[in-house]
């Protein structure tokens, strides 16, 4: 790597953007609503859009009697609540869920009621069963919890014949996201998207339409100096626009190390997606194009797996781990799972990196 030649075509790529008008113009557009959002931040944690939540787990940690107890529940879901779309009443295991390695507690899904049933061992042969049931709800209100209290408990007195020794308590399930977060986040996500996924592609297929790619192939720079250049610029380009955002939004964000490493594994990501659009491309319009047709296919396959309750497939995708990164960091709630997560994103990110090497240097410049 000379330093001479890789200074030269950092400089270049810096002209191109200096000059592009349209791009600056949305940067400021994203700055100004990022500004508005850090004026309106409503503190809450609960279901984006107010009201009750949307799903409802139901936990038990392997007790039989607990497990077919809850197992009844499910069955009993109200005819209006299965008519609403997904499942709203699901019985799950605790060891589906994420364990806090700080604290041992489970790790509830966000924006979810849930309610853990745990059985109270006896102290006398023959004393009534008792059980320990604890309500997470999300966000500052119990309310949103509070259609689903009331059918466990009509349909836990159905299932018992009479209501066994309870004890029951509330609790507020931390980390959610709320409007305004997400919406942080979402600008964040397109910031990296904007630089990586969309201009990379348009840029470099631009280069090979007029000609520019192939004479820099002709000039001293090697192919790998090219591409280091592009991948060096393009995702310092997504994580100054990401954090400047973040920052307007939430300014004590820049001083976590968690954000850093997010955006840096999301923006070395997107810059694969953006450069294997940019070889599998022949033209600039079509770069455009393909960028967009990767937005509309990930969209069509998030619906299709969350509505068939697939999650494993979930997971395999890149956004699914980099968006859940970026709303642990900008609502300051980073737990083990967090971590986990930014680990399966650089996973994914280093393989989306290589798939774009190899493509570009099989067919980069033709």
């Amino acid at each position: 790597m000379r330093w001479h030649i890789f200074k030269t075509l950092l400089h270049k790529e810096l002209l191109r953007h200096v000059a592009n008008r349209g791009g600056i113009v949305l940067a400021i557009l994203l700055a100004g609503i990022a500004l508005l959002l850090s004026l309106w931040k409503s503190g809450s944690q609960g279901p984006l859009l107010g009201g009750e939540a949307q799903r409802c787990y139901l936990v038990h940690l392997g007790d039989p009697d607990v497990e077919r107890w809850l197992e009844h529940l499910e069955t009993r879901t109200p005819q209006e609540w299965k008519d609403s779309g997904p499942r709203r009443i699901r019985a799950v295991s605790g060891k589906d869920f994420g364990v806090d390695a700080t604290s041992g507690r489970l790790i509830p899904p966000a924006n979810a009621a849930t309610v853990i049933v745990r059985k109270v061992e006896q102290t006398s042969p023959g004393e009534p069963p008792s059980f320990d049931v604890t309500f997470w709800y999300p966000g500052p209100n119990s309310s949103a919890v509070a259609s689903y209290e009331s059918w466990f408990w009509k349909e836990s007195r159905g299932y018992f014949g009479e209501k066994p020794k309870i004890a029951s308590r509330q609790e507020r399930l931390e980390g959610s996201a709320d409007l305004s977060s997400a919406l942080a986040m979402a600008l964040v996500t397109f910031g990296i998207f904007f630089s990586c996924v969309y201009l990379l592609p348009s840029m470099t297929c631009e280069e090979r339409e007029r000609g520019v790619l192939l004479a820099q192939a002709l000039s001293p720079a090697s192919p790998l100096e090219i591409l280091a250049a592009k991948f060096f610029f393009y995702p310092l380009a997504g994580i100054a626009l990401s954090a400047t955002l973040a920052g307007i939004y939430r300014p004590a964000v820049l001083l976590m190390p968690f954000f850093w490493l997010s955006i840096s594994v999301g923006a070395v990501g997107s810059m694969g997606i953006g450069m294997t659009i940019a070889t599998l491309a022949r033209t600039q319009r079509l770069a455009s194009v393909g960028a967009m047709c990767y937005l509309l296919i990930l969209a069509l396959f998030m619906v299709t797996v969350h509505l068939n309750q697939i999650p494993f497939l979930a997971e395999l995708v890149l956004e699914t781990q980099t968006t859940k990164i970026y709303i642990a960091a900008l609502s300051g709630v980073i737990t083990a799972d967090s971590w986990f997560r930014l680990f399966a994103a650089g996973i994914l990110s280093i393989g989306w990196a290589t798939l774009a090497t190899i493509l570009f240097r099989k067919r980069g410049w033709q």
